[in-house]
């Protein structure tokens, strides 16, 4: 879904059969989200998660769920405090929630970029936001990372630092 080439966002869908390697452009109806790229998104049951991203004009917090049988978008409003808006954050799911840590903000007042190391989780049942504290070694400000699930576990691997460094660290 969605992406950026040569300053034009799109807010397709393309589906990769893994038998032939051929794509297929799949048609959509309901709230589709605007044209981004830099989001992120996960799977959750026959559903696809969309979270923020930039658009031609602006930085989102918003949230897009993507029914893979219906093809159909339905926009969520969530409830609780939302994350601020940001591009190139990291997210997966465990259980019934989906996980969401760091990425960066533009600050257009400052012309600034803030780079982020927050956790945040949302409830899938109920598309509830909560900020979590960490503890322990936490991972540093980043944005473009990996992130990855096993289990009741989280994995975040690599990414850019605030200096604008490419990271090679893991934390789980």
């Amino acid at each position: 879904f969605g992406g950026k080439e040569d300053y034009i966002y799109s807010n397709e869908i393309w589906s990769l059969n893994t038998n032939n390697y051929s794509w297929k452009f799949i048609s959509t109806i309901g709230d589709i989200p605007n044209h981004r790229s830099k989001h992120t998104a996960v799977k959750y049951k026959n559903k696809m998660i969309v979270f923020g991203g930039v658009t031609f004009s602006s930085i989102c917090n918003d949230l897009f769920e993507y029914d893979l049988i219906k093809n159909q978008w339905k926009e969520i409003k969530c409830k609780g405090n939302l994350p601020p808006v940001r591009t190139r954050c990291s997210a997966c799911v465990v259980r019934n929630q989906m996980i969401m840590f760091g990425g960066r903000q533009y600050l257009l007042e400052k012309n600034r970029r803030v780079y982020l190391n927050d956790l945040w989780f949302l409830k899938l049942i109920n598309y509830q936001w909560e900020q979590i504290k960490s503890y322990g070694n936490i991972p540093s400000k980043r944005c473009a990372h990996s992130m990855v699930s096993n289990g009741d576990y989280v994995y975040i691997f690599g990414g850019y630092s605030e200096s604008g460094y490419h990271l090679n660290d893991l934390y789980e």
